[in-house]
């Protein structure tokens, strides 16, 4: 028996857990198209809620699929658009949720990035200086990351639009014409927020480099072997992760992550429904 089976006889709780660690990673495991995909089918069969629905499942998808790997504008781009083709495909096939999916889609991957930007911000904050130190030269490179991604992340929904011969062409194309300006304001300021953190943080460096400089080459060089080591670990379990989703049906395991991440997000929408109607009976 797998390991799943195995949790699925004791306990949902710890089968429900299993399956969210395992969401954490898609990216990783190389199926973040498909259990996208088994998500979103699975909310167009429940039908209810779909564009809400749509929009929480790939803010969750999309987030944890950037805090995977390395924290480039590039990443954030791939995973969107891995994310927006999978709702272009599924809307222009099947017609009938095509806005829902789409307005969803592009709402919820904007909402993933600026998400993940803002954790990047506020963890800076509580960084080592030491190891910032060492990764003075990488913060300046990933304050130029964060440059334009807002009009990069429109470029690439053109492209998606463009690409598009069926309805999506015509839908994402009025979610840039019409929503363009308010829509896309948050993430352009979460951006610009997380490179004047950086800048800030450089600059506390620089203060403090004359303090702590005797002494950095002994902390730094065994804070490295520690990191090192630590990334040798994570990738020899990485290996054997994989490995181990090798020799499981790729499909299987696809639409099991999925029908998690519908239920991660349904749960959301409910709590978010059930708080405004009880809002709303307050005020009456």
């Amino acid at each position: 028996k797998t390991l799943e089976d195995k949790i699925e006889e004791d306990d949902d709780t710890l089968q429900a857990a299993l399956q969210d660690s395992k969401l954490r990673g898609i990216e990783m495991l190389g199926i973040l198209k498909e259990t996208t995909q088994e998500a979103l089918l699975t909310t167009i069969e429940k039908g209810d809620d779909i564009e809400e629905t749509t929009a929480e499942i790939v803010k969750n998808i999309s987030y944890q699929a950037i805090n995977q790997g390395e924290f480039t504008k590039q990443r954030f781009l791939d995973i969107a658009n891995t994310v927006i083709q999978v709702c272009v495909e599924i809307a222009d096939a099947d017609q009938a949720f095509a806005k829902e999916l789409l307005h969803g889609g592009v709402h919820g991957t904007k909402e993933g990035i600026a998400r993940a930007v803002e954790k990047f911000k506020n963890d800076l904050k509580f960084a080592p200086e030491e190891v910032e130190a060492l990764l003075g030269r990488d913060l300046n490179e990933t304050r130029k990351e964060l440059l334009k991604i807002d009009e990069e992340y429109v470029h690439m929904l053109r492209d998606c639009s463009k690409n598009s011969s069926g309805i999506s062409r015509k839908i994402i194309g009025e979610i840039l014409d019409e929503e363009l300006d308010t829509s896309f304001a948050k993430l352009q300021r979460i951006t610009y927020e997380a490179r004047e953190a950086i800048s800030d943080r450089l600059e506390e460096l620089k203060k403090n480099a004359s303090i702590f400089e005797k002494e950095f080459k002994v902390k730094a060089t065994k804070r490295m072997e520690e990191l090192r080591k630590e990334m040798n670990e994570l990738e020899k379990k990485a290996g054997e992760r994989i490995e181990s989703m090798r020799n499981s049906p790729r499909a299987q395991e696809a639409h099991k992550l999925g029908q998690r991440a519908w239920e991660v997000a349904k749960g959301m929408v409910n709590g978010a429904i059930k708080g405004a109607k009880g809002a709303m009976k307050k005020d009456d």
